[in-house]
């Protein structure tokens, strides 16, 4: 009976040593089990929280307008709530809809035009007068600047021509028309610059400058230019640094369709980058006969193709800005408007278009209810992708025209009838 005992105790222990590595093979499965799990979880819960962050930033940005300044060195920081509307869908476009509330653009943004008259002046080029490279450069490069724009804590820059030495200097529309304006002229020194006028059509800007003492570009006859001339682009960073690059016109188109407008333009073979829009192509006289305007050579496809818009078709535009602030007749619809963000279409389910940020309260839109945060996705039943789209098809109307835009708001698209106005009743 003892032996028995023994062989089953000896039998036990035997079976408890050859089961115990299983078991502990067992627990340390569960373990891991349990750490992965856990792992699992503070995974998902990063995963969460970082989408409630994204959640939390875009709706800071969709809520909040963040308005950066600067004054002799200092940058003050502004955020402002921006609400939203809450008009019932029934009443959208009613006449008595609320608008949402938008900032007023601060007064000294928009400049009168200095005291006396001013016109842009353009000469002749006799033969003969033709200057070295070294002779154009010490002629030229005094009368570029370069245009600051900052907006929102972003700096963007031009080039612009000062076409006078009483303080007015053109550059490119596109480049002006959002942002705090700074002018750094060839010596370094930088001056705040205001809005005298914008043409959206010719995309044509004049600044004025105060305090500074500018010297004037001249500028030639662009009727003269033919293919095949010697030409200058000539623009300038903040720096101080003028680059001039040299360059021959490749062609003269005469029937270019831009942003609605039927427009000639000098092209050349010189490469060109943003910072070069608002610059001037010179011709060998040493003379401005043309404002580079980069965003043109989209028309083309290529981004580096220098197109220039000729002097003698920005006259008579550029005189109409520095005497009414605006060219009479372009048709309007007193709404501000900008692209709407990739991110913010993925993660908010917003379609793209041409999203208004502000409204006129002169205009007819104003009246019927649009305001701050729709989206144009259409006008006249062409659908667009954003602002150019929107101009393009603006642009080709006429004042008095009845145009149907197409509006998002809220998941729901709704068409407003709004009748074309000149661009100086809105402004």
């Amino acid at each position: 009976m003892a032996d028995r005992d023994n062989e089953n105790y000896y039998l036990e222990g035997y079976f408890d040593s050859v089961a115990e590595p299983a078991r502990k093979k067992d627990r340390e499965k569960e373990k891991t089990r349990h750490m992965s799990a856990g792992k699992c979880a503070l995974v998902i819960l990063a995963v969460a929280v970082a989408l409630c962050a994204v959640l939390a930033a875009i709706y800071l940005i969709w809520s909040f307008d963040v308005v950066v300044t600067g004054n002799e060195g200092n940058v003050n920081i502004r955020i402002a709530r921006v609400e939203r509307g809450g008009n019932d869908p029934e009443d959208l476009f009613s006449p008595n809809a609320d608008p949402i509330p938008r900032e007023t653009p601060p007064a000294d943004q928009l400049a009168p035009a200095p005291s006396g008259s001013a016109t842009l002046r353009i000469t002749g080029d006799p033969f003969g007068n033709e200057l070295s490279d070294n002779e154009i450069s010490a002629k030229v490069s005094r009368s570029i600047v370069s245009v600051a724009v900052c907006s929102g804590g972003a700096v963007s820059y031009a080039s612009g021509v000062i076409m006078s030495d009483r303080g007015y200097v053109i550059t490119c529309c596109h480049a002006v028309e959002n942002g705090e304006i700074t002018v750094f002229l060839a010596d370094g020194s930088q001056y705040p610059a205001r809005i005298v006028g914008m043409d959206e059509a010719t995309d044509i800007a004049v600044l004025s400058v105060e305090g500074a003492e500018l010297k004037s570009a001249e500028f030639g006859d662009s009727d003269l230019a033919e293919v095949g001339d010697r030409t200058y682009v000539f623009s300038c960073l903040p720096t101080g640094t003028c680059f001039m690059t040299d360059c021959l016109i490749s062609a003269i188109d005469g029937n270019v369709y831009f942003n609605g407008v039927s427009a000639p333009l000098i092209l050349t073979n010189a490469s060109v980058r943003s910072w070069n829009t608002g610059g001037v192509l010179v011709n060998s006289a040493g003379k401005v006969v043309g404002i580079v305007d980069v965003e043109l050579s989209s028309i083309y496809g290529e981004d580096q193709l220098c197109c220039a818009i000729p002097v003698k078709m920005a006259k008579p535009v550029i005189d109409e800005l520095i005497e009414k602030g605006y060219v009479e007749g372009r048709p309007a619809f007193g709404l501000e408007l900008s692209d709407v963000p990739a991110a913010m279409s993925a993660y908010l389910g917003i379609p793209r278009g041409a999203m208004i940020a502000s409204v006129n309260e002169n205009s007819e839109a104003y009246s019927k209810g649009l305001s701050r945060g729709d989206v144009v996705i259409a006008v006249n039943g062409s659908e667009i992708s954003g602002v150019n789209e929107f101009n393009r098809i603006k642009n080709s109307l006429q004042v008095g025209d009845t145009a149907v835009l197409a509006v998002y708001r809220a998941g729901t698209v709704y068409y407003v009838e709004l009748t074309v106005q000149d661009s100086s009743e809105v402004r």
